[in-house]
């Protein structure tokens, strides 16, 4: 009986193809990934948002686009403060009008909204306060959503961190799934915490102290 034994050489020469093959696919992958996080850098606009103006009521936020490409839709999260003394929830809305786009190196102030339990209020000067970097007052810092469209048609946000020590406004990630995931918590923690006292002040009174009286 004749014993015949497969040889080794094309074997380990299979082994080897098979590993030039996933390198070369591996190589060719990062390349391409590499060229399309380049062209995104190329087209993912630069927002920043500062204050203008000297004193309190000509206070203005303008919103500018320092980037090489243009941003669309263009939203900012509402900030929304809870004043317990007289039970009212105050809110500011911040809006682009006009067309929703900005330019590479245009700039543009925001429409101001404020509202008191819903309904329109002019205390805009007021809450820009708050929200104000260089107010002298002391407050917690504060912490506001930006999203925006590139001109591929990607999503993406940022957050704005305003109040004692500057504003600050954190680098845009891709809206993603853990990016809606993020932006969704953060908005029913927000309506959580206001259903909680919009339902305990249906049976409290507001509380507002008053002055004391001399004699």
């Amino acid at each position: 009986m004749i014993l015949t034994k497969d040889p080794i050489f094309p074997q380990v020469l299979n082994i080897i193809n098979v590993v030039l093959i996933f390198l070369t696919g591996l190589v060719t992958y990062l390349s391409w990934r590499t060229a399309k996080k380049a062209n995104e850098l190329q087209l993912l606009p630069l927002l920043s948002i500062y204050f203008r103006g000297t004193s309190t009521r000509d206070r203005k936020i303008r919103i500018r686009n320092i980037g090489k490409s243009p941003a669309y839709n263009i939203k900012i999260a509402s900030f929304t403060i809870l004043i317990t003394d007289v039970q009212k929830v105050w809110k500011l809305d911040l809006r682009l009008t006009g067309t929703n786009v900005l330019v590479p190196e245009e700039e543009r102030d925001l429409t101001l909204i404020g509202t008191s339990n819903g309904k329109r209020a002019n205390m805009e000067d007021y809450l820009v306060l708050f929200l104000d970097p260089d107010a002298e007052h002391e407050r917690n810092r504060i912490s506001l959503v930006m999203t925006f469209t590139n001109a591929e048609g990607n999503n993406y946000y940022s957050q704005i961190e305003t109040g004692v020590g500057g504003l600050f406004i954190k680098p845009a990630r891709r809206l993603d799934i853990c990016g809606k995931l993020y932006l969704y918590f953060r908005r029913s923690w927000d309506n959580l915490i206001q259903g909680y006292y919009k339902f305990k002040w249906k049976f409290t009174q507001p509380y507002i102290k008053q002055p004391k009286r001399s004699g």
